[in-house]
C-alpha cells in the first residue's frame, strides 16, 4: 500500500523495513500454509475506542519484536550484517500506524529500550495532516466516543512534542491519499492528483529523515 514512499526512501539510501499486521485482515494465509483468522479486537474495532487501543497495544508488541530482531540480523552472518544502523531509526506510520507511532513517542514506554539497543534520543517528528475533516461527518462516520478521544489524543500529541514536531497540512489530500491505492482507480484524474500529492509528502518526509538521521 505504500510502494510510493518505500521506492522513494530506498533510493535515497534508506533501509526500509515494512511491518504488516496479519491479524487485521479478513484472514491471512502464511508461506507455511498457516491460515490466521481475523482477531477479535478488529472485528469489535467499529465504533469502539478500547478496541483500538488494543489493536495499538498488538502492533506495539510487534514492533518490540522487531527492533530485537534487528540487533540479531545486523550481527548475524547474512544480508543484513552490519548494514542496519541502529543508532538511526525512523518509524512511519500512517492512520492507525501513524498513532501507533505517535503513541511509542510517549516516555513512560520502554520501547525506546530494546533487547541490547538503547534508544537514547526521542526523534523530531513530522505530522503530515490532510485536509481538515468535518467533525459531523466524522462522528456520524465513527461515533461521539472515538471522535473525542480522536482529537483529545491529538491535543495531547501537540503538547507533547511542542518545539520538537512539524505538523503539516498536506491539501487536496483524503486519508487513502497516503497510499498508494488511488493511484489504481480508474478515474484518472485522481491517479494523477494523487501522485501529485504523493511527490510533496515524499518531499517532507526526505527532508525530515535527511535532517534527523543523515544530519545534513
Amino acid at each position: 500500500m505504500y510502494m510510493y514512499a518505500i521506492a522513494a526512501l530506498v533510493n535515497d539510501g534508506f533501509a526500509v523495513i515494512t511491518v504488516s499486521a496479519p491479524y487485521e485482515a479478513m484472514f491471512t494465509v502464511l508461506p507455511t500454509g498457516e491460515f490466521l483468522h481475523q482477531s477479535e479486537q478488529m472485528r469489535e474495532v467499529e465504533n469502539n475506542y478500547p478496541a483500538l487501543g488494543k489493536l495499538i497495544d498488538l502492533r506495539i508488541e510487534d514492533l518490540k519484536w522487531l527492533l530485537n530482531a534487528m540487533v540479531k540480523l545486523n550481527a548475524e552472518s547474512g544480508m543484513l550484517q552490519g548494514v542496519l544502523d541502529l543508532e538511526r531509526i525512523a518509524l512511519i506510520g500512517h492512520s492507525l500506524g501513524g498513532t501507533t507511532a505517535a503513541v511509542l513517542l510517549d516516555p513512560s514506554m520502554d520501547l525506546f529500550r530494546a533487547g541490547e539497543t538503547e534508544w537514547k534520543h526521542t526523534p523530531s517528528v513530522l505530522v503530515l495532516q490532510r485536509d481538515a475533516v468535518h467533525f459531523a461527518r466524522f462522528k456520524e462516520l465513527f461515533g461521539e466516543e472515538v471522535v473525542s478521544k480522536y482529537i483529545e489524543t491529538e491535543e495531547i500529541l501537540v503538547r507533547r512534542l511542542q518545539g520538537k514536531a512539524s505538523l503539516i497540512e498536506v491539501k487536496e489530500a483524503s486519508h487513502m491519499s497516503f497510499s498508494d491505492l488511488p493511484l489504481f482507480e480508474a478515474d484518472q484524474p485522481l491517479s494523477e492528483q494523487t501522485g501529485r500529492i504523493h511527490e510533496r509528502i515524499n518531499g517532507m518526509l526526505l527532508d525530515v529523515l535527511e535532517q534527523n538521521l543523515k544530519g545534513r
